[in-house]
C-alpha cells in the first residue's frame, strides 16, 4: 500500500545459517562477518546498536551481515516476468554460500516464485553506463533486449534463451556506441532456481541446493537475477496490487549505483519513463547479499558505529566503531591499521579526522562542533595492515537552530490553546484527493484537501500567501492562488525520508521531482495518518476560519503501519495569526502509539534557488530532545524575510518589526564586521537600527541575512531636505507605486559594486533619494504602479562610456547634447560616495550623466572630469559611441594623456588602465570630426622605459592594422595590436613581453606599424 514507506526493518528467517568461513556482500560493496550459529535478525540487531558485545576473529572465523547499512526507504515493484538485478564485484576469494534479499510486504508473484540466477557480470565499475562516453543512470539509462515472438506482451525476452533471436538489440541513446548484453555466463541457477519467497522479510536460498557451486576469485564481477514468474493471462492480486515489491535503499549517489531492472512491459505508469527492456537504474539499490565461504583477506569489518541524533548543542560530538578485521587465508596477519571519519558541513567536504585505536576494536573521534541550522554528513572508513578498505554508508544530523533565514522559534510563549468555535468544520473523508497520476488509491490515507482559503494575506518567508492545502499526514501546504493545486505528499504517498531542506516539486507538471516535497511545507506532526478506508473512519481534521486566525486540527486520526492501522487519540493542530503572522504549533495530546517518536516537525517556504532553501528544522524521530512533541507543548514561529549581501559594505535596511522589538545591531545583523552607519546630512555611525531608514554595514563574505518579526506592507518615512539613505518593506514593490512630489525630480538608487537606479525596492535593501524638500515620504507595496518611463529609455540617446575595476565595480555614466536629454539634471545627481575602499565613478558634477550645448562655438572644446574611487586595478573603460560629424569625444588622463594618451570614442571600444595614480579622467568634447587625416605612429613614451610604453596611432579611415616589436636582427618577439580599426586616434601598450608570456632583456627593440601600404618604424630602449 506504500511503496515510499521507511519501512521497519523486519528480519525473518525460518532456520539458522551455519558456515565455517562466511561473509555477506551487499551491492554497495560491504563485507560483514557472520558469526557460526548466528541468525540473520541476531546480526542485523547487533550491527544497529542493540547488542553490546563483538564476535572476535579466531581461526573458526565468524562473519555476518549489516543490514542496517540499508535501511529501507522505498520500494522498487515489479510486473509479471520482470527481472531484478544487482552487479558485484567480489572482494575475496572463495565459494558461494548463500544468496539474501529483502521482499517488499506485497508479492504478486504466480505461485510465489521467483526465479534466481547468478552470471558473470558484462557490468562493473569502469565498464557501463557512465563511463566512456555512455550516460550516468541518474535516474535511468536505457541500454537493450532479445526480441521474442513468443511474447504476447511486448515481445522481448531478459535472456538468449527465452529469445526467438539472439541478436542483442541496443535501446541506449546519447552513447558512442551500441550498449551490449549486460551478462555472460551463467554460473549458477541452472536457468533460474525457484525460489519460495514470502513478503516483509529476508528470503534467502543455500548454493548447495544446486551440485554445481562456483569459486570466486577476488575481483570476480557477478550478476544476479531475480525473474517474478506469471503470465499475460493470469494478472495477478497481491494485498496491495498486481505487482511485487522489492525493497530498496534510496539515499546513495547515481554513480554508485549496481541496480538494474528488465521492463517486460514499458512502464505507462512512470512519467516520461522511456523505454522497455535491460535498464540501469541510479535511484536506489535493491537490498540483495550472497555470502561465500572465504579463503582470502577481507576487508575491516565495521561492527557498529554510534548513531548522532539531531543536537541543539554546537559543541564537538564523539563518534565511536567497532571496527575488527579478519583474515582467512592468513589469520596471524590480520588487523586494523587505521580508521577515519570522513564528514562534510552542508555539502561541503572537510579534512578526515583519525580514529584513535583505545585498545582492542574499539576506535574514537570527535566530529568538530558547528553552528546552529548546519548539517553533518559522516562515515567512517577502515583500513586493514594489507590496504584493504570498508567504510559505511554516511549517516547525518542536524545542529537545530531557533533562529534561521525562514523564522524565529519559541517555546510555549503567548499560545492560547484553541477552543473549538462555530466556524469550525470537518473536511469530508471524499474531499481528500491524490496526484493525477499516481500510483496510490487510497486518497483517505496519504491525500490532500482544498483550496482552504486563509480570509487574509499571510506571510511565509518571503512570499505572500492566499489558500492552504490540508494533508492528512500531519501537514499543509500554501499557495497564492487557488487553481495552484498542491499535494501535500509524495506523488500520492507518505515518505519518511524528507528532511529540511529538501527538494521542491513545482508544481503537478513537475514529474522530475514528483516525490519531492511541496513548494511550502508547514509540518507540525508530520506521520503515516489515516482518516478513513472503505469501513473504518479514524477522527477528523478541522478546518476553522476566524477573521484573526486560520487553525487546521487534526483529531484521533489512524495511525498506518505496514501490518495494521491503530486507532490513536492524538489531537494537535497549526494556528495562522493574522495580527503579526506568526504560525503556532499546538499540541493537546501526542497520542498512544508512538508517533513522537516518528514525527517530522519543521516548516520550508518556496524559493527559485535549488542551493538557497529557506527552512526551520525542529524535531525528527523525537530528536533533538529539547524540541521533541510533548503534551501541553506549544511552538511559536516568528516569519524571517531573508535576502542577500555582498562582500564588504552594502546598502541595508530593516524589512520586518523585530520580535519583542528589539532593534538592536547584535540582533538583527549579527554577522556585520563595522559599525552601522546611518546618513543624515553626513554619515553616523547608529546602534540601534529602526525600520525605515536604509544603513551602510559591512560584512565578511556574500552570505544570506534573515531577520525576524512582523511583516509590514506600508510605512510613511520622514525625509530631509537633500540626500536620504531609506530602507525597504517586507514585500519587493515598483518604484513607480511611490508618487510623493518631494521625490518626483530624483530617481532611487541602490548599490550593488557601484550605483544603480532601482526600478524595484527590494526587501531588506537600503536606497538613496534627494528630496526637495523636508517631508513624508509614503511607501505602500500594494499601492497601483503608475507609469514612468525607463531611465534606460531616456538615456538612449546619449553615449556611454561604462568603467570597471578589478573588483567586479561598475559604473555607466552618459553624455550627450542638450537636445538628446528631455528630463532635468537633477533627476541623474548621484548620491553621496560609497565608504572607502567600494567602487565608485562619477562626472565631477556629481551626477552620471553630462550634456553639452549643441550649439557651442567651433573655435572651443569643451572638458567634462570624471572622478573614480577604487583599490582594484586595472581599470577597464569601455564605450558605446555612435560616430557624428558635429562633435568627436576623446578621453584621457588628467595629465593632458602622459599616462594613459588620448584616445578617441568612435563607435564600440575599450581601453584598460593599469596605473593606480589614473584616478581622474578627462573627456574632450570637440566640435566638429576630428579624424586623422593620415596615418601616424608616435614615439613612445616614456622612452627609455621600465617595464611598460605607450604609443599614439592615427588611422584615416577603416583598415587592418599590425603593430609589432623585434629585436635588432629582426626577429619578431610581440604583437602589440593588430585587426580591423575603424578612423581614430588610438593609444597602445607594450609591457615589455614577448609573445610566450616571457619578459624581454635590456636592450634596443624597433617598432613597426603596417596599414595598407602604410608603414612607420619607432626605435625604443628598454632599461632593467
Amino acid at each position: 500500500m506504500k511503496h515510499w514507506l521507511l519501512f521497519s526493518l523486519l528480519i525473518v528467517l525460518t532456520s539458522t545459517l551455519y558456515s565455517q568461513k562466511r561473509i555477506l556482500v551487499s551491492n554497495y560493496g560491504d563485507v560483514v562477518p557472520l558469526s557460526k550459529g548466528e541468525s540473520a535478525a541476531a546480526a542485523a540487531a547487533k550491527r544497529a546498536g542493540l547488542a553490546a558485545s563483538s564476535v572476535a576473529c579466531s581461526n573458526i572465523g565468524y562473519f555476518g551481515f549489516d543490514s542496517a547499512h540499508y535501511p529501507v526507504t522505498q520500494g522498487n515493484y515489479g510486473l509479471h516476468q520482470d527481472v531484478m538485478a544487482s552487479w558485484f564485484t567480489v572482494p575475496a576469494a572463495g565459494v558461494l554460500d548463500s544468496i539474501f534479499w529483502y521482499m517488499g510486504t506485497n508479492v504478486c508473484a504466480k505461485d510465489s516464485l521467483l526465479y534466481v540466477r547468478v552470471f558473470e557480470s558484462n557490468i562493473y565499475e569502469g565498464h557501463g553506463p557512465g563511463y566512456d562516453g555512455y550516460p550516468n543512470p541518474s535516474p535511468t539509462t536505457c541500454w537493450g533486449y532479445f526480441n521474442n515472438t513468443n511474447d504476447i506482451d511486448n515481445g522481448i525476452a531478459a535472456f538468449p534463451e527465452d529469445a526467438t533471436d539472439p541478436n542483442w538489440i541496443s535501446t541506449v541513446e546519447n552513447a558512442p556506441a551500441t550498449s551490449w548484453v549486460p551478462f555472460g555466463n551463467e554460473l549458477w541457477g541452472a536457468g533460474g532456481f525457484p525460489a519460495k519467497v514470502h513478503g516483509g522479510r529476508v528470503n534467502f536460498i543455500d548454493a548447495e541446493e544446486l551440485p554445481a557451486i562456483p569459486t570466486f576469485a577476488i575481483g570476480d564481477h557477478i550478476l544476479i537475477t531475480f525473474k517474478i514468474n506469471g503470465n499475460h493471462s493470469e494478472p495477478c492480486s497481491g494485498p496491495s496490487g498486481n505487482y511485487t515489491l522489492f525493497n530498496a535503499y534510496g539515499e546513495i549517489p547515481d554513480s554508485l549505483t549496481h541496480n538494474w531492472k528488465f521492463y517486460e512491459h514499458q512502464p505507462d505508469f512512470i512519467e516520461g519513463f522511456p523505454c522497455k527492456g535491460w535498464v540501469s537504474r541510479g535511484d536506489f539499490h535493491l537490498i540483495i547479499w550472497y555470502s561465500m565461504v572465504v579463503t582470502t583477506n577481507l576487508p575491516p569489518n565495521i561492527n557498529s558505529v554510534t548513531s548522532l541524533e539531531h543536537t541543539i548543542s554546537t559543541n564537538p560530538r564523539t563518534v565511536t566503531a567497532d571496527i575488527e578485521d579478519c583474515d582467512p587465508g592468513a589469520p596471524d596477519s590480520a588487523g586494523v591499521d587505521y580508521a577515519i571519519i570522513e564528514y562534510s558541513v552542508d555539502g561541503v567536504q572537510q579534512p578526515p579526522i583519525t580514529m584513535i585505536n583505545l585498545g582492542g576494536s574499539v576506535f574514537e573521534g570527535d566530529i568538530p562542533g558547528f553552528p546552529g541550522g548546519s548539517t553533518v554528513e559522516y562515515n567512517i572508513r577502515a583500513y586493514d595492515l594489507k590496504g584493504m578498505e570498508n567504510f559505511t554508508i554516511p549517516s547525518s544530523y542536524n545542529v537545530v537552530a531557533a533562529k534561521t533565514n525562514l523564522a524565529l522559534l519559541k517555546v510555549n510563549e503567548d499560545c492560547s490553546i484553541i477552543t473549538p468555535s462555530a466556524n469550525r468544520s470537518a473536511i469530508s473523508p471524499s474531499e481528500f484527493f491524490l496526484p493525477p497520476k499516481s500510483t496510490s488509491t487510497s486518497p483517505k490515507d496519504d491525500g490532500t484537501a482544498g483550496p482552504f482559503d486563509l480570509g487574509f494575506d499571510f506571510f511565509l518567508g518571503n512570499g505572500l500567501y492566499r489558500f492552504a492545502w490540508v494533508g492528512v499526514n500531519g501537514a499543509i501546504s500554501l499557495s497564492k492562488t487557488s487553481d495552484d493545486t498542491v499535494d501535500v505528499n509524495a506523488d500520492g504517498f507518505y515518505t519518511a525520508n524528507w528532511t529540511f531542506p529538501n527538494n521542491i516539486r513545482r508544481g503537478r507538471n513537475d514529474t522530475d521531482n514528483a516525490t519531492a516535497m511541496p513548494r511550502t511545507f508547514i509540518s507540525p506532526f508530520w506521520n503515516d495518518l489515516i482518516v478513513g478506508d472503505t469501513l473504518t473512519q479514524y477522527g477528523n481534521i478541522y478546518v476553522q476560519d476566524d477573521p484573526d486566525q486560520f487553525i487546521v486540527e487534526w483529531d484521533s486520526l489512524g495511525k498506518f503501519t505496514t501490518t495494521s492501522i491503530e486507532q490513536d487519540q492524538m489531537k494537535f493542530r497549526i494556528v495562522l495569526n493574522k495580527s503579526d503572522n506568526t504560525i503556532e504549533f499546538q499540541y493537546d495530546d501526542i497520542g498512544i502509539t508512538d508517533l513522537d517518536l516518528s514525527a517530522f516537525v519543521g516548516m520550508q517556504s518556496d524559493s527559485t534557488d535549488a542551493t538557497d532553501i529557506s527552512s526551520i528544522f525542529v524535531n525528527q524521530n523525537g530528536a533533538p530532545p529539547e524540541y521533541k512533541p510533548v503534551n501541553t507543548l506549544c511552538f511559536k514561529f516568528y516569519n524571517a524575510i531573508s535576502f542577500s549581501i555582498n562582500d564588504k559594505w552594502n546598502l541595508v535596511s530593516l524589512p520586518v518589526e523585530p520580535v519583542d522589538s528589539d532593534y538592536s545591531v547584535a540582533t538583527n545583523f549579527p554577522t556585520a564586521n563595522s559599525l552601522v552607519f546611518r546618513y543624515d546630512g553626513s554619515y553616523q555611525s547608529t546602534d540601534p537600527v529602526s525600520m525605515g531608514p536604509g544603513y551602510w554595514i559591512k560584512f565578511v563574505n556574500a552570505q544570506i541575512v534573515a531577520n525576524q518579526g512582523t511583516p509590514k506592507t506600508s510605512l510613511a518615512l520622514p525625509l530631509s531636505d537633500d540626500w536620504n539613505l531609506i530602507g525597504s518593506l517586507s514585500l519587493p514593490f515598483p518604484v513607480s507605486n511611490i508618487t510623493d512630489t518631494i521625490v518626483s525630480g530624483s530617481s532611487f538608487f541602490e548599490y550593488n559594486n557601484g550605483y544603480l537606479v532601482a526600478t524595484t525596492i527590494y526587501p531588506g535593501k537600503g536606497y538613496w533619494v534627494k528630496a526637495s524638500e523636508a517631508g513624508t515620504l509614503n511607501l505602500d507595496a500594494t499601492a497601483t504602479a503608475s507609469k514612468r518611463v525607463p531611465v534606460e529609455m531616456e538615456l538612449s540617446p546619449l553615449q556611454s562610456i561604462t568603467i570597471s575595476d578589478a573588483s567586479g565595480g561598475r559604473q555607466k555614466l552618459y553624455i550627450g547634447n542638450t537636445n538628446s536629454l528631455q528630463a532635468p539634471l537633477t533627476k541623474f545627481e548621484l548620491p553621496p560616495a560609497p565608504p572607502h575602499g567600494l567602487f565608485d565613478a562619477r562626472f565631477a558634477s556629481q551626477r552620471f550623466v553630462e550634456v553639452y550645448p549643441s550649439d557651442f562655438d567651433g573655435e572651443k572644446y569643451l572638458e567634462y572630469s570624471i572622478n573614480i574611487q577604487s583599490d582594484a586595478y586595472p581599470l577597464t573603460v569601455k564605450w558605446n559611441s555612435p560616430r557624428h560629424d558635429d562633435v568627436t569625444f576623446i578621453i584621457s588622463d588628467a595629465q593632458q594623456g602622459k599616462l594613459i594618451g588620448e584616445t578617441m570614442l568612435n563607435g564600440i571600444g575599450s581601453l584598460q588602465i593599469k596605473n593606480p595614480g589614473v584616478n581622474k579622467l578627462i573627456v574632450k568634447v570637440i566640435h566638429g570630426s576630428t579624424s586623422p587625416r593620415e596615418y601616424a605612429l608616435s614615439q613612445n613614451y616614456p622612452n627609455p622605459f621600465n617595464p611598460s610604453t605607450q604609443f599614439k596611432m592615427e588611422i584615416p579611415q577603416l583598415t587592418d592594422i599590425d603593430v609589432s616589436v623585434f629585436d635588432v636582427l629582426g626577429r619578431k618577439i610581440a604583437t602589440i595590436a593588430n585587426g580591423t580599426k575603424q578612423s581614430g586616434f588610438y593609444t597602445v601598450e607594450w609591457n615589455g613581453v614577448d609573445d610566450n608570456g616571457f619578459s624581454v632583456p635590456t636592450g634596443v627593440y624597433i617598432v613597426r606599424m603596417n596599414a595598407g601600404e602604410f608603414s612607420e618604424t619607432r626605435k625604443i630602449l628598454l632599461m632593467k
